[in-house]
């Protein structure tokens, strides 16, 4: 806003296309260079630009031309019209004295720049004539010059009068060249218009927010990630308790077990940690209290991890299970057990044939997340060498079996891993409370069941021989294992339901009496459903009266359904190639082959009324094929007829 002592003139226009539409653009007023007001102490430069509003209108307030105390004096503004799809936009002179404080530019303006025709009022020699004078034009311009003034030095600038005004750096609003880089000052740029080096700010991390490169590792600080961004393993907080620093010897003859209890408590007490054992042979000779207390107590959270080297082994007349996740007394219904517990590596060897009668090697319930992997397993003396009892996801991974003495009655159910659920004391004593939870999720990869130099197979690598009447082994995957020697089963799936044998090499050296079958699947207390048996490799794995693969319905059970059979290979059995009790059986590209003298069936289908399926399948050595009436059948060779 222009100080009050300074007379002005609002300016008005508007600007339409010849068919009335608001034009767009602006007007432009350029003043001289700078203009001074001494007596209201201000100075004015600079042009002024007035956009078009959307009517096509400006309105502008201006200093009047002939302003009193005004340097310099007699001056025009000249108007630029920039408007747009104007092919020749005009500029003129404009005075604006304050004798008419409003001034419209249609009144006032050129029409058209680029001839000498213009739209004017009268001249200024013509008024003078209409007011009386008499005289020609150039003698009218004579009279209006007056009598010359005194002589003097008299100067003006930026408002300041005398004979010779110095101004400096405030008075035309610059900065003092003494200024330049000194504090409080403004800053000196190099050539290339960059801060010079000399004047940039020194932060600190502090200073933006930042953390200090050295912090980055350092104790106190922030981790460094690796180059995939996560965190890696040598910056986790991890709690290592090793055996020997608790008082094990590893010689083979001292009782090692109060020492490996020792570093399980204090894991224990820490909220869980690692247990390494080192090389070296371990004595078990004591166990943490009266039966069913274990060995080795291993709570929640805890990894026991042993060195390939490492062995521990159990000592003759020990009968106490070498590892539980439960102390005996305790009580976790359902899966609330001491859970994320994990073993790995070394050999636990269980002292058969010396001893002869033990509990489990290890034995977990009412727990989620138990995984061993990577353990060999030998010489265990009777029961199991891995039971999960009410687990939710356990897993037995890359783990070797050789060696048992098993059950002397009753084989069968000497499984070296047992899923199992909390069905009453003799499931596994213990493991309470008996809320008949079962297993769910339950996954064996990649391990191996066989004989060992001193001992002989297992009843079977995995299987279940116990359950409620309402009750399911739900999500149990058995792959890639490998069976090269077993007394009873390699594998048999009870009461499971929605699970997958998969990719599994079962076998036997020679035909053994009382071998049943590589693959039983068993309606035991309530029946299978949705189990597919897949890609399987069976060799002298099927017994007299069984049959290599073979489904079977207990007393009081009902009859499995859902069973998918694709793509097995059988071979050297010697009762049935594959015998089935179940509805509506899916048998696809089984290659029955080579019989042994006497067998019986190549494929024997007990039940399945009019929905059982056999496609593409292979039987060879003329081997008969019984299925029901009402049975799917294509593609088979030889052809098979119901």
């Amino acid at each position: 806003m222009l100080p009050e002592g300074i007379p002005t003139v609002t300016v008005t226009a508007r600007y339409l296309s010849p068919h009335g539409e608001p034009l767009r653009g602006q007007v432009v007023f350029r003043a001289p260079a700078l203009l001074t007001f001494g007596g209201a102490d201000v100075m004015l430069a600079g042009p002024v630009t007035v956009p078009l509003d959307p009517t096509g209108q400006i309105a502008v307030v201006l200093p009047a031309t002939d302003a009193p105390g005004m340097d310099p004096v007699g001056w025009t503004y000249t108007v630029t019209e920039q408007l747009v799809g104007v092919p020749a936009n005009r500029a003129y002179a404009l005075l604006l004295p304050a004798v008419h404080p409003h001034v419209d530019l249609a009144d006032v303006a050129p029409t058209n720049p680029t001839t000498p025709n213009y739209v004017r009022g009268a001249s200024a020699y013509e008024i003078a004539v209409s007011e009386g004078f008499v005289g020609t034009p150039a003698q009218w311009l004579a009279s209006l010059v007056g009598p010359q003034g005194p002589a003097g030095p008299i100067a003006s600038v930026n408002g300041q009068q005398g004979p010779a005004v110095v101004l400096g750096a405030v008075d035309v609003g610059a900065v003092p060249a003494a200024a330049l880089g000194e504090p409080a000052g403004v800053a000196q740029l190099d050539p290339a218009g960059v801060l010079v080096p000399a004047q940039r700010p020194a932060y600190t991390a502090a200073d933006v927010g930042a953390v200090p490169a050295a912090a980055v590792g350092a104790p106190g600080g922030v981790a460094d990630l690796d180059p995939a961004g996560r965190l890696p393993e040598s910056r986790f907080r991890r709690f290592e308790y090793h055996v020997r620093a608790f008082g094990a010897v590893g010689d083979g003859v001292t009782d090692d077990a109060p020492a490996f209890r020792a570093a399980l408590d204090a894991a224990a007490a820490a909220g869980g940690g690692r247990v390494r054992v080192s090389r070296g042979t371990y004595l078990m000779a004591s166990a943490l209290g009266a039966w069913p207390a274990p060995v080795l107590y291993v709570r929640g959270g805890t990894d026991v991890e042993a060195d390939g080297a490492a062995v521990i082994r159990r000592a003759p007349g020990l009968m106490a299970r070498m590892v539980q996740n439960f102390n005996g007394t305790e009580s976790n219904a359902g899966y609330s057990g001491h859970s994320d517990i994990r073993i790995s590596g070394g050999t636990w060897d269980g002292g058969a044939p010396t001893v002869t009668d033990s509990g489990n090697a290890m034995a977990f319930a009412h727990a989620e997340r138990i995984t061993v992997e990577n353990v060999r397993f030998l010489n265990q003396p009777n029961n199991h060498a891995i039971e999960f009892n009410a687990v939710r996801i356990g897993n037995a991974i890359n783990c070797r079996f050789e060696g048992s003495v098993p059950k002397p009655t009753s084989p069968e159910t000497t499984e070296a891993i047992q899923i199992d659920a909390a069905v009453d004391s003799g499931s596994l004593s213990g493991a309470l409370p008996y809320d008949g939870t079962t297993c769910t999720d339950i996954t064996v990869s990649r391990c191996y069941a066989g004989a060992s130099p001193q001992c002989g197979p297992w009843g079977l690598l995995v299987g279940s021989h116990s359950n409620t009447a309402s009750g399911a082994y739900e999500r149990i995957t058995v792959e890639n294992n490998t069976i090269a020697d077993s007394l009873v089963y390699g594998i048999r799936a009870y009461d499971w339901w929605d699970s997958i044998i998969s990719g599994n090499v079962i076998s036997t050296p020679s035909p053994r009496a009382g071998y049943r079958s590589g693959i039983m699947i068993t309606a035991g207390k309530n029946k299978c459903e949705g189990v597919t048996v897949a890609n399987n490799i069976l060799r002298t794995a099927g017994g007299v009266g069984y049959g290599s693969i073979q489904a079977e319905t207990l007393a009081g059970a009902s009859l499995s359904a859902g069973l998918v059979f694709s793509v097995n290979v059988i071979s050297q059995y010697s009762g049935d190639g594959m015998r089935i009790d179940a509805d509506a059986p899916q048998i696809h590209q089984a290659f029955i082959r080579a019989a042994r003298s006497g067998a019986g069936y190549g494929l024997i289908i007990t039940n399945g009324g009019s929905h059982a399926n056999v496609n593409l399948t292979r039987i060879t050595g003329g081997r008969p094929v019984s299925v029901p009436a009402g049975t799917i059948v294509y593609g088979n060779d030889p052809v098979i007829t119901p």
